[in-house]
């Protein structure tokens, strides 16, 4: 009989519409290879999902065919990660940047350093005093990851305090809330991520260099729908995860010796890590997951340049522009890999999330403004961008000493 008749076209032999033929690469081809090593029970719901995948088998129809594999893996979950990774670099930037800004003001040197949450002002001489400080600010930012594979929005509200330890030292307390929304791209689905944290932030200055480093903790919960739509299957696995994470962060830079403007090189490090327990997914039958625990390790270091400026308006107000310029890169220290298993089935496969190291431009602006001996307030706008993600933030806040 000639072959045309097939529909598939395959010469019958040891292996018969065998996935792995036509998904060679990534994450598709470990699904593949999953699925061809088992035979589903007659007409059970998992017989009904392989018999959608056999219909896209053909050569002109292996994207389709790659796509609904990539559809049953877990990789997606590998974006609560960077995810968290995004909001954990804004907490740990609004808390150091703020005990700097007591030392600064408490020492009465004409310099700030510019950072993540907004500028540093100093007070006059007269101003300053040595009683304990609070602080409060809010934000709104959003986030575009192409490698990753997804588009969030983000708020929080953080707050804190600290405390003088030595005429060169202090040490802050600071945690925060976040919430943030995370869709998934080509309607892949949606997370809902809710999280807290909680540190310690230290702060040491001789001159015109400063350190600056701290560790936090934080707790995260996070509700998902993932969208499985291939063939005739049109279903949403549903599921909730917690997790938490920790970051330790080490910081210098050195303010140049200028007249009339502040200019302040810096450079970072941080380290973070995630971890995210084991759940099991429902409402998409024999297509639900089972997903292990993971646990991912990232670095991000920063080199930036700092510029402001101090103008005394008539109502006697300390007002202080500032700019930003800096670079930023990021890297996994693991392979980001998922293990998950079908519902039903007792072993499973693996998968690998996005492990692209990303160097972004960072650049932000905005002002402070000093009214009174107790209390100053300020608005900042930030931009990071790079060719494949970018993030943009909104924040304000203030500073009151009693």
């Amino acid at each position: 009989m000639p072959a045309d008749n097939y529909f598939n076209q395959q010469l019958v032999g040891d292996c018969v519409l065998c996935y792995r033929v036509l998904a060679t690469e990534g994450n598709a081809a470990q699904i593949a290879r999953y699925l061809d090593g088992r035979i589903p029970a007659a007409y059970s719901d998992l017989e009904n999902v392989y018999n959608q995948i056999d219909s896209l088998w053909s050569v002109p129809l292996a994207p389709a065919l790659n796509q609904a594999l990539n559809q049953i893996s877990p990789a997606r979950y590998d974006a609560l990660t960077t995810q968290s990774l995004r909001l954990g670099v804004l907490y740990n930037e609004v808390a150091s940047q703020s005990l700097y800004a007591r030392l600064q003001e408490e020492e009465g040197e004409p310099s700030s350093r510019l950072l993540f949450a907004g500028p540093v002002t100093v007070l006059p001489e007269s101003d300053k005093t040595s009683g304990r400080r609070v602080w409060g600010q809010v934000v709104g930012a959003n986030f575009r990851d192409g490698n990753a594979g997804f588009d969030a929005r983000a708020s929080g509200i953080f707050f804190g305090t600290d405390q003088r330890l030595s005429s060169s030292s202090l040490l802050g307390f600071s945690a925060g809330l976040m919430r943030s929304r995370l869709d998934w791209r080509d309607a892949g689905g949606q997370a809902e991520i809710q999280s807290a944290k909680a540190g310690v932030h230290f702060l040491w200055s001789e001159a015109n260099w400063f350190v600056q480093g701290g560790a936090n903790l934080g707790v995260s919960q996070a509700d998902t729908r993932r969208n499985i739509a291939f063939g005739q299957i049109s279903r949403i696995a549903s599921a909730s995860t917690k997790g938490w994470e920790g970051n330790i962060r080490l910081e210098t830079g050195y303010r140049l010796p200028l007249e009339n403007v502040r200019l302040v090189p810096t450079i970072s490090l941080d380290t973070f890590h995630f971890h995210r327990r084991a759940f099991a997914e429902t409402g998409a039958d024999s297509l639900n997951l089972r997903v292990q625990a993971v646990s991912n390790h990232s670095l991000r270091s920063v080199a930036a340049i700092h510029l402001s400026w101090d103008s005394k308006l008539r109502n006697g107000q300390l007002l202080t522009p500032f700019l930003q310029l800096g670079w930023a890169h990021e890297r996994s220290l693991d392979g980001r890999v998922i293990t998950a298993a079908l519902q039903g089935e007792a072993d499973g496969f693996t998968v690998q999330g996005n492990t692209r190291r990303r160097n972004a431009l960072l650049f932000s602006t905005g002002a402070s403004l000093v009214s009174g001996r107790n209390l100053s307030v300020f608005a900042r706008y930030q931009l990071e961008h790079s060719p494949n993600s970018s993030g943009q933030l909104l924040s304000a806040g203030l500073h009151y000493r009693f």
